[in-house]
């Protein structure tokens, strides 16, 4: 199965595209619940509530950008929505970047990736029906939830080492400093950047109103 090239291109594209948005919880979590600490941390210091709070508008664009691009999907070519939920990802993060030190930059860059958060969340598993048999839409969505966890780790991983270039260990704990925040945003704005070029291997393939749909799908 993975041997068909709509098959390869599909799991690779947004796998990459999925598993990068999802590590980047590691980034923006550290930057707000790590305390500022002269020198040493330059978190923002939230408490868990407060971060609740602030991010809410974010997770609901996110929910409302997965809801239209369901809409959107029987019309629009799918290939298209997973590459501008991936370039809004880009944009989002790539504002945050440089603006990422008070509540209203994190809700300014947030409603942005959120709106490509949710356009590639709910085009992923639209474009594994696109190009697999009804008998082979469980075993693809399983396979794409492998490659997708394993960019997320590596990712993640990344992540770590690249914002740890920027920080300092405390009796034992790892800080980071703005500039290790900044660099692994950009991590993260590279990795989404890619998920969207992918998209330009995927060959055209059936529209989902012209697919038809397994019962594990």
């Amino acid at each position: 199965m993975t041997r068909r090239r709509p098959v390869w291109t599909v799991l690779l594209a947004t796998s990459v595209a999925a598993g990068s948005l999802s590590a980047v919880g590691v980034v923006m979590q550290m930057l707000v619940l790590m305390p500022k600490i002269p020198t040493i941390s330059e978190g923002l210091g939230w408490s868990g509530t407060r971060n609740a709070v602030v991010t809410s508008p974010i997770s609901a664009m996110i929910i409302v950008a997965a809801v239209g691009t369901g809409l959107l999907v029987r019309r629009v070519d799918a290939r298209i929505l997973l590459g501008t939920g991936s370039a809004l990802t880009v944009l989002g993060y790539g504002i945050g970047t440089h603006l990422h030190h008070n509540a209203a930059q994190i809700v300014e860059m947030g409603l942005i990736a959120g709106l490509g958060t949710g356009m590639v969340v709910a085009v992923v598993p639209i474009m594994i029906i696109e190009v697999v048999t009804p008998e082979e839409q469980a075993l693809a969505n399983g396979v794409q939830t492998l490659g997708q966890g394993v960019a997320q780790i590596v990712v993640s991983q990344l992540a770590f080492v690249v914002m740890a270039q920027h920080g300092k260990i405390l009796k034992g704990t790892q800080f980071y400093l703005d500039t290790g925040f900044t660099n692994g945003l950009w991590l993260v704005v590279g990795c989404c950047a890619l998920g969207a070029l992918l998209v330009l291997l995927i060959p055209r393939t059936k529209r989902l109103d012209e697919t038809e749909v397994g019962q594990a799908a």
